[in-house]
């Protein structure tokens, strides 16, 4: 890949213990300036027994209160450009100065940091081999008669800057054969576009570059081959248009919400069951205005011969289902309506007829004279 290809956004993260070992940076008047540090990088090699650290160089911007003593070990993290030459005292660290963390001072300090820089990168495959590694033999007895291979994946950043040509450095990624990435090196390959995490272990003469212990490796769509991207197990090619579209039975009808101009609704479901209980005309008859003394009395009367209430709609009322072996009594009361009452006398008609009475002779009350 030339400088002209690198794209953008594809760059190095590293995050670890540093000892600051000496500032080279001149003390500047401004309250808050850019000041820099050298750092080294120790690393244990990579299937080879010796140790080396590599000197690099740790820029940052930040205040007075901020600014790193010597001796001392802090948590850097940061933007990492590697240069890729032999002399790695030009790679560069930009670390963000805020955010440093103050571990301890390096006279108390009797550990090794050896391995324990972090580092994560997303660029695209520009290699992939497999090598033989002897050290790692013994980590993995499951089939003593194969020998287990790593994958060696170089991989191409890209440095961006706003106003320069972007540069392109080079990272070997190693995918050993454990158990947590079988299968990952099936899905390298040239050109597409990886995200890696990880530590460095080493440096390569030969090829002037960083050499990274995978530990979690992922493949993204970017530059991906379009044999490569094949139909899920959820998808399927329409017969009239060609284009897949997701079948699930499973998912949830998705939520629609109504716009505002829209007309309105019911929540309510309807169905297509008819109720049993019957239902009058809509139309006002003329019962409907009767007075309610009328209504009154015709109820009474019905609960005194034992009827239903019975709207004169012209319908047959619907009598209640009689239950098995509880027949409803029979009844020989007559149906017909009470006769109407006679109005009565006044009170001195009724005195005058009661002394009639006593003599034998019959007075008609309702008469007028």
């Amino acid at each position: 890949m030339s400088d002209e290809d690198a794209v953008t956004g594809h760059g190095i993260y590293l995050s670890a213990n540093f000892e600051i070992e000496e500032k080279i940076s001149s003390d500047q008047t401004k309250d808050a300036a850019y000041r820099t540090y050298i750092l080294s990088i120790p690393c244990t090699g990579a299937n080879r027994a010796r140790s080396f650290s590599y000197e690099i160089r740790a820029t940052g911007f930040s205040g007075k209160g901020f600014k790193l003593l010597a001796k001392n070990i802090y948590n850097l993290r940061g933007g990492f450009f590697p240069r890729n030459r032999l002399d790695t005292s030009n790679d560069q660290l930009f670390f963000e100065a805020l955010d440093r963390g103050i571990i301890t001072h390096n006279e108390g300090f009797v550990h090794n940091l050896s391995d324990t820089v972090g580092i994560t990168g997303l660029g695209r495959v520009s290699k992939t081999e497999t090598i033989l590694e002897e050290t790692i033999q013994h980590l993995i007895p499951k089939n003593p008669g194969l020998d287990k291979l790593t994958t060696v994946v170089t991989v191409e950043h890209s440095d961006y800057h706003p106003e320069k040509r972007a540069q392109v450095c080079r990272v070997e990624y190693r995918i050993r054969p454990f158990p947590h990435l079988a299968g990952s090196h099936k899905t390298m390959r040239v050109g597409r576009e990886c995200l890696f995490h990880g530590y460095i272990k080493d440096f390569n003469e030969v090829t002037e570059c960083y050499i990274a212990i995978v530990n979690k490796v992922s493949a993204t769509c970017g530059n991906a081959e379009p044999h490569e991207m094949g139909n899920g197990s959820g998808m399927k090619k329409s017969i009239e248009g060609g284009s897949s579209s997701q079948v699930n039975p499973n998912k949830p009808v998705k939520f629609n919400p109504r716009a505002v101009n829209s007309p309105f609704k019911s929540p309510l479901i309807t169905s297509d069951s008819k109720s049993s209980l019957p239902f009058g005309p809509s139309e006002f008859t003329e019962t409907s205005f009767s007075s309610a003394s009328s209504r009154s009395q015709a109820s009474s009367a019905q609960k005194v011969f034992g009827e239903p209430e019975v709207e004169e709609t012209g319908e047959e009322p619907v009598r209640p289902k009689a239950t098995k072996g509880c027949a409803p009594p029979k009844s020989n009361k007559s149906t017909a309506p009470p006769p109407s009452k006679r109005p009565r006398a006044p009170r001195a008609i009724r005195a005058k007829a009661g002394r009639s009475s006593g003599s034998g002779a019959v007075v008609d009350i309702a008469s007028d004279d």
